[in-house]
């Protein structure tokens, strides 16, 4: 019946454009191997909003009474989020939306926006129809545009707990923050960054549906460490100081302490300021040779701190580090894998909830 009715929209759905109108956004497009000039008309400002109105609306007729009027007023705060969301599309775009696939991720944003009535829901559908059509698409169907359609299909079956749970898991594991340099920046981090996620009811059954929509997988073996990716993505605050006994132990010049510690004048420790996979390059580009060069990468290798002193260092160096290790080591995140789809609803809500947009591009090409 569903389909019936789609289909059935879609046949009915003529929208009648009068080209001739002096404000229409016409895109000019040159085929320069055959000397033509082909324009393609786009839509104006009111063809567009006509034709969101129209998929919008038509959601309305298998309505009734009161559950009408609550689903109206829910659509058309979706109807008017999307409007003003499409406002930053250019008329190329536009275009997409005279697409049935377009037309179709609308109807079925529209459907899941009336029944659930959340804003941040509501938002999130909207995001992702804008970004489903403003993406540059270079196939005709492509993977991007088929995850964007999987995640407006799916997000209407997650609850905010199960949003909270593959968003810290996405940004623990898939992500690294350029700018932490010091205990202070991932003080801050934690703070704006992750703590909006840590409140979700954790049970397995959580973690059983996420499997269930298509958004992870779960592990009953496998898992990962947010504690080894910090300490690759942030080794400059999770290594140990060295101290100054240690470097007479090396027996280095002057000159070789200068190349591979740093030092503030105020301060009596050093720190090596290069990551261990690269250190042994970096020592063999300045000419630094065994046996010191075995005797430095060793006490490289030893200023990792260790999962327990990491744990330790969260708890008493940032304000919210003892939380998120309770969070993370109470839970079943660490045995939870993302999919595409997942990943892309969690960027979503990410910046939904934080203001902060991620790169799809990165995770999804």
């Amino acid at each position: 019946m569903e389909t019936s009715w789609i289909k059935n929209l879609i046949g009915n759905l003529k929208i009648k454009f009068n080209f001739d109108k002096s404000h229409s956004k016409n895109l000019k497009i040159v085929d320069k191997s055959k000397g033509k000039q082909i324009l393609n008309h786009g839509l104006t400002n009111q063809e567009v909003i006509h034709l969101v109105d129209t998929i919008v609306s038509n959601r309305l007729s298998s309505f009734e009474n009161q559950a009408r009027y609550t689903y109206e007023l829910r659509t058309n705060a979706f109807k008017e989020k999307l409007l003003e969301d499409l406002k930053s599309a250019t008329p190329e775009e536009l275009n997409r939306l005279q697409e049935p696939d377009t037309q179709i991720a609308m109807i079925e944003a529209t459907n899941i926006s009336g029944r659930r009535g959340e804003k941040t829901l509501s938002n999130m559908l909207s995001s992702l129809v804008v970004e489903k059509i403003t993406k540059k698409i270079d196939e005709k169907t492509s993977l991007k545009d088929i995850v964007y359609n999987e995640a407006i299909k799916t997000i209407g079956k997650l609850t905010e707990d199960q949003l909270k749970i593959i968003t810290l898991c996405f940004i623990l594991r898939h992500t690294r923050n350029e700018v932490i340099f010091s205990t202070k920046l991932l003080d801050q981090y934690i703070t704006k960054s992750l703590q909006p996620f840590f409140d979700f009811k954790n049970t397995i059954s959580q973690f059983e549906h996420i499997q269930y929509s298509g958004c992870g997988s779960l592990s009953s073996v496998g898992s990962w460490s947010f504690y080894n990716i910090w300490r690759e993505n942030y080794f400059f605050i999770f290594d140990k100081e060295v101290q100054p006994d240690q470097i007479e132990d090396l027996k280095l010049n002057g000159l070789e302490i200068a190349k591979i510690f740093t030092k503030k004048p105020e301060e009596k420790t050093y720190r090596i300021p290069y990551h261990k996979n690269a250190f042994p390059k970096f020592l063999e580009k300045e000419g630094i040779t065994d046996p010191k060069k075995s005797k430095i990468i060793q006490l490289r290798n030893r200023l990792c701190l260790n999962d327990n002193e990491i744990k330790e260092f969260l708890g008493s160096k940032t304000s919210l580090g003892e939380e998120l290790v309770k969070t993370w080591d109470n839970s079943r995140i660490k045995n939870l894998s993302l999919t595409s789809v997942g990943k892309l609803i969690a960027i979503t809500y990410y910046k939904q909830i934080t203001g902060s947009p991620l790169n799809v591009d990165i995770w999804i090409n």
